[in-house]
């Protein structure tokens, strides 16, 4: 009878091991849900939402986006064209008689523009010695006070003049047609200062040209500079009915200089160049008379 006994659990032992072992081969075999919501976190593990910062080659990175964006667009001169007689300016300064980068600054907040932002960027690392350094993407230039923006992503190149001691600074982009920006202030008689800007856009296509003349009155009591259109007017009517104008703003000097063009009335390419100054009296400009130019 023990003997039987014994036979019965040893049997018993043998058939509880094998549905054990059943039992885990099931389990080892998961349903095809699962499957594939194992399939699927594979997948997503496997391509990332976003690239890692370390993966951004030299040639992609956010700074590249905006450079790319810091090029001419026609119909922003013509923009501030609508709007510069009316609208009176605050200058940002403590100081009663501003240097040439507070006015620039002043006027580039009221009218920001695709080459007065860059030049906005430079008068800022000017303040804060970050001249020259990676971030600015300056390099030095020929002479002098001059800067060529270097950055490898820009659709082209920046040449900024920065001449603080005679009141002047411009920006000008390489490229074949003027795309020239300048600034300037003189100090008047009556304690107040004048400030002008231009700003000459060229395209291939002449109908897409622009132009702004702005010349402002600061007042040192108010720190305000206001509209002087009267000067944008005399200008305008002594070119009128030329073809083209342009004009240079004096980096050295006082004096403004002029420069029209007259297409020839037969069907040559040519035109008359001409010139004329606009002489500084202490108060105001003058015109006195316009002579044939030759270079």
């Amino acid at each position: 009878m023990r003997k039987i006994l014994l036979l019965l659990v040893a049997s018993l032992s043998v058939i509880l091991a094998g549905c054990n072992k059943q039992q885990k081969s099931v389990n080892a075999s998961p349903s095809d849900g699962t499957v594939k919501e194992e399939i699927e976190k594979d997948s997503d593990e496997s391509v990332p939402d976003t690239i890692k910062d370390d993966e951004y080659t030299e040639d992609h990175n956010d700074e590249d986006d905006a450079f790319s964006e810091w090029r001419i667009k026609p119909g922003e001169i013509n923009e501030i064209k609508n709007e510069w007689r009316t609208r009176v300016i605050n200058v940002f300064t403590d100081n009663k008689s501003p240097e040439i980068h507070q006015y620039v600054q002043s006027f580039i907040a009221s009218y920001p523009y695709t080459p007065n932002d860059l030049l906005n960027n430079y008068i800022i690392d000017y303040k804060n010695n970050n001249l020259l350094t990676p971030e600015s993407f300056l390099k030095k230039g020929s002479s002098e006070g001059e800067y060529q923006t270097d950055h490898p992503s820009q659709a082209y190149s920046y040449k900024i003049i920065d001449h603080p001691q005679s009141g002047y600074m411009s920006i000008s982009a390489n490229v074949q047609y003027d795309h020239r920006f300048e600034y300037c202030y003189w100090k008047r008689n009556n304690g107040h200062r004048l400030f002008a800007a231009y700003m000459n856009g060229e395209y291939e296509n002449p109908s897409m040209n622009e132009r702004l003349l702005a010349f402002y009155d600061y007042n040192p009591a108010t720190q305000k500079m206001t509209p002087e259109p009267e000067l944008t007017d005399m200008v305008e009517e002594k070119v009128k009915g030329f073809s083209s104008w342009v004009m240079r703003l004096p980096d050295k000097g006082k004096d403004i200089e002029v420069y029209v063009y007259q297409e020839n009335d037969d069907d040559s390419e040519d035109e008359i160049e001409l010139e004329f100054d606009m002489e500084w009296n202490g108060q105001s400009f003058t015109i006195e008379s316009i002579e044939d130019f030759e270079d």
